[in-house]
């Protein structure tokens, strides 16, 4: 059971040429414990519409879309949990975060979690850390980052903050979060400067201490647009995508303790 595939958080509003409207982000997939594939997409009213594969592996057999209501006003952040449900997280109307859980044969509803923060903006970002724990991140207006993880079924902590006022650390639109090797989480965002950057989890609970952040630089073009995608490649190395100054997909993976050079990919947008 695994989360499906990570795509850029956020990108499907930045990544476009300056002048033209954006193009609404593709709807963010998870792979079920079942195998097959659900994808959701934030309506206009608030709420949820998911539609899933019939059977794992067919993409030419699809159910019909179906509606969760709900007040979210960002795309939805699904996650195959460590119990085997599956969440989907949204910041809502009123600036917090919430879920819904489906177990399998109903969803929960929708709760704020415990403690959330108002400020929030843009779209949370989750990943399953190596004690099973889901961890959520969520950028904060003043260009802090909030972090959270689930302590116990419906039980949610909120840590101090990564970045904000008192970290020495500001970051521009959503965050990316992903597993690192050996079962930490890595958190992804571009800094202020706008050069992607990293912070990684010293421990494997949510509980766990964080590193400082570090750049990813050297982005081609000088600078990335909108926020990074990260994730673990088939050999378990982290690897980095961003739209570029170029406005081209680079990308860049870690190895031996450093990051490679970015490579460009593809045309330009």
């Amino acid at each position: 059971m695994g989360q499906a595939a990570a795509r850029p958080a956020g990108t499907g509003a930045d990544r476009h040429r300056p002048g033209r409207p954006p193009p609404p982000p593709p709807p963010p997939p998870v792979q079920l414990p079942s195998g097959d594939v659900e994808v959701y997409q934030t309506t206009t009213s608030g709420g949820i519409a998911t539609i899933r594969q019939i059977q794992p592996n067919d993409n030419t057999g699809w159910t019909s879309w179906g509606r969760i209501k709900g007040s979210c006003a960002s795309s939805p952040v699904p996650v195959a949990d460590a119990s085997h449900n599956v969440d989907v997280f949204c910041r809502t109307t009123a600036g917090t975060v919430a879920v819904d859980t489906w177990n399998g044969s109903s969803w929960s509803g929708w709760s704020t979690l415990a403690g959330s923060p108002t400020n929030l903006t843009g779209v949370p970002a989750v990943a399953v850390n190596g004690s099973g724990q889901t961890e959520l991140v969520a950028a904060t207006a003043a260009g802090g980052l909030d972090d959270a993880w689930q302590s116990g079924t419906g039980s949610w902590t909120w840590g101090n903050p990564l970045a904000g006022t008192g970290t020495g650390t500001t970051i521009a639109g959503s965050p990316a979060a992903a597993a690192w090797p050996g079962g930490q989480i890595a958190v992804y965002a571009q800094l202020a400067g706008g050069q992607p950057g990293y912070i990684v989890q010293q421990g494997t609970s949510g509980s766990a201490q964080w590193t400082g952040w570090s750049a990813i630089g050297g982005v081609p073009g000088g600078s990335m647009h909108g926020s990074p995608a990260g994730w673990l490649n088939s050999s378990g190395a982290p690897e980095i995508a961003v739209l570029d100054g170029n406005l081209r997909l680079a990308t860049a993976s870690y190895a031996a303790g450093g990051w490679s050079s970015w490579t460009e990919v593809g045309g330009s947008f």
